[in-house]
């Protein structure tokens, strides 16, 4: 919960002290044009490199699971694996090229429905099932779950309505959270 409350608390900043002004991802926006600037681009840029084959191993494995089943250990099982895993880089590459203007806006689809239950549902859920919450952790357990769900289309339907919205400014995100949870709570803008 605390991990949660931060996270909000440090969006909820970001969006009060920048708003809607930025133009490119604040992680390199700001940095000066000069060494240590520059090494940090550097140093996030190999970040990057580095990062993508661990987070790609897991779609590998999976996709490998399930073609690569039941055949021998040979030359050719390797060299399709191989190939596989090259169509895989490939697909995320002309993925990430298709979706250059809107990337951002699909990770954020994706983090709603996918991060969420993760985060939020989850844990609960294993604690649930574990059989160690009794009494009031139980409901507070269901209760989670149940906000959990909420928070996802909630968070779901804001990123897809921001899907088609003009990234040159004018619009202020902050301004529809703020009339979104209005009318969820049926108050007006101007009380929250």
């Amino acid at each position: 919960m605390t991990v949660c409350l931060t996270y909000t608390l440090f969006g909820w900043w970001c969006c009060k002290a920048w708003g809607t002004s930025l133009d490119t991802p604040l992680i390199t926006d700001k940095l000066p044009d000069n060494a240590i600037g520059n090494t940090i681009k550097l140093l996030f840029i190999l970040n990057l490199l580095i990062s993508y084959p661990l987070q790609l191993y897991p779609a590998n494995i999976v996709v490998e699971t399930y073609l690569y089943t039941g055949w021998a250990k040979t030359k050719k099982r390797q060299w399709a694996k191989n190939f596989t895993r090259m169509l895989m880089v490939l697909f995320t590459i002309l993925f990430t090229i298709a979706l250059k203007d809107k990337l951002d806006k699909f990770l954020s689809v994706l983090g709603a429905l996918t991060c969420t239950p993760i985060l939020m549902f989850f844990p609960p859920l294993f604690h649930l099932k574990s059989g160690l919450a009794t009494g009031y952790k139980k409901y507070l357990n269901i209760f989670l779950m149940g906000l959990s769900i909420v928070v996802l289309f909630f968070c779901g339907t804001l990123s897809i309505l921001a899907w088609n919205d003009d990234d040159t400014g004018g619009n202020d995100d902050a301004s529809k959270v703020e009339t979104i949870a209005a009318a969820a709570a049926n108050t007006s803008p101007s009380m929250l």
